[in-house]
């Protein structure tokens, strides 16, 4: 590793900012499909490019832009309000043509004796964030420029060790993707799981029921449509009875274990409990309809809805279905939102006998191991590459590189 520094304008980083001319699209000109992506700030996060909430504009308008068209192996940062967000262009990425707006920079490596992949992993390190958190101005909005970009100073390697350090990166981060896609699908299947099991019920043996039209004999009419034949079906309240949290202010707190629950969960503890567990609480101000498991005593906070009575229901089940029924939507439509229990209190529900409780929530409780697991393993990695990136980047460890047989 070289003991001295090069900006990247010194190792042939080109800095080139979006159109800002009088081509510049407006907002009548986007498109959900189109020839070019024209990417916003928002399309691009800490972890690379965001492919969701995309607009396009043609080939004409297109052409008649004069800044901003990415080309393979370009680096984009964020240059206005959220700043340093960056992605790489590489071949992976589906979108043959990409241009970006003016609120980011592409940086484009002219210079062969250094990597892309290498840069890139230097523009997501603490080495970058340090910098631009000193370069950056503006008071009301944080902002990058090209003089700045230009001047960001880094120690590089030869480039064999360049690319070594890249590939070692690079493979943690796909370990990453792969354990975030994975988490996400494990999420996606419990929430179809939840509407089966919400509304199928599990048999004696803890299998699925089989639908309706498969096994009509095994349901029966009712206000809310078909259900299990041996569940109860009535208002919310019957089940499930909600009461509004006590007010205590964090100077009312003293030193303890007992959690305080508010509208986002635990958010500090207290010495003294109002309810003995097990109970769910629910998120009434603020953020809505959440429910939270408690197995001990707890003191549900002013802004949340607790179970005041579970009326021999089981307390776990209650939580997720809870949560299953999605009671934000019965927000009070005010300036916060709020969730009045008067509100839900009469909707109609149905409910399986507690045996069956008992095994949905086994089912369900399986699935939430595993995503803790893999919650796990995601917090590990991270920790793994931000410990990775200092050492390699910084030149602490340096990586062996083979020297070629003559």
């Amino acid at each position: 590793m070289s003991n001295t520094s090069s900006t990247l304008e010194e190792i042939g980083v080109e800095i080139i900012d979006g159109d800002r001319g009088a081509n510049y699209p407006n907002e009548s000109e986007f498109l959900n499909e189109g020839y070019c992506l024209f990417l916003s700030a928002k399309n691009v996060t800490k972890n690379g490019f965001r492919f969701d909430d995309l607009t396009f504009i043609t080939k004409n308008k297109d052409d008649k832009l004069s800044k901003g068209k990415l080309i393979r192996n370009d680096i984009i940062i964020t240059s206005r309000g959220t700043i340093g967000n960056s992605a790489f262009y590489n071949k992976k990425i589906p979108f043959p043509n990409i241009r970006i707006n003016s609120g980011m920079l592409i940086l484009r490596l002219i210079n062969e004796n250094y990597c892309h992949e290498y840069i890139y992993q230097l523009l997501r390190s603490q080495l970058f964030d340090c910098q631009v958190k000193n370069a950056a101005y503006g008071s009301a909005q944080h902002q990058l420029n090209v003089p700045i970009v230009k001047n960001l100073s880094f120690n590089f390697p030869c480039l064999p060790q360049q690319r070594k350090i890249a590939q070692i990166l690079t493979t943690v981060d796909n370990l990453i993707e792969k354990t975030e896609t994975l988490i996400a699908k494990y999420e996606s299947i419990k929430q179809g799981m939840m509407h089966d099991l919400f509304t199928r019920g599990v048999d004696e043996n803890g299998q699925l029921r089989p639908p309706v039209d498969e096994a009509p004999e095994l349901y029966k009419d009712s206000e809310l449509g078909w259900i299990p034949r041996n569940w109860t079906a009535g208002p919310l309240i019957d089940f499930f009875t909600l009461q509004r949290g006590f007010d205590i202010t964090q100077d009312q707190q003293n030193e303890g274990n007992i959690p305080v629950i508010s509208s986002s969960g635990v958010t500090s503890f207290h010495s003294e409990y109002m309810c003995k567990g097990p109970g769910v609480v629910i998120g009434r101000k603020g953020k809505l309809g959440d429910a939270y498991y408690v197995e001990g005593p707890y003191w549900p906070h002013d802004t949340s809805l607790w179970v005041k009575d579970f009326h021999d229901n089981l307390p776990k089940f209650g939580s997720y279905f809870l949560r299953y029924l999605k009671l934000e939507r019965f927000d009070a439509a005010t300036s916060v939102p709020t969730l009045n229990r008067n509100f839900i209190h009469p909707m109609n529900v149905a409910l399986p006998l507690l045996a069956e409780q008992k095994k949905i929530v086994n089912i369900l409780e399986c699935f939430k191991r595993r995503v803790i697991k893999e919650l796990d393993y995601l917090s590990k990695l991270t920790l793994s590459k931000v410990g990775l990136m200092q050492d390699l980047l910084t030149g602490k460890v340096r990586v062996k590189i083979k020297k070629k047989m003559s």
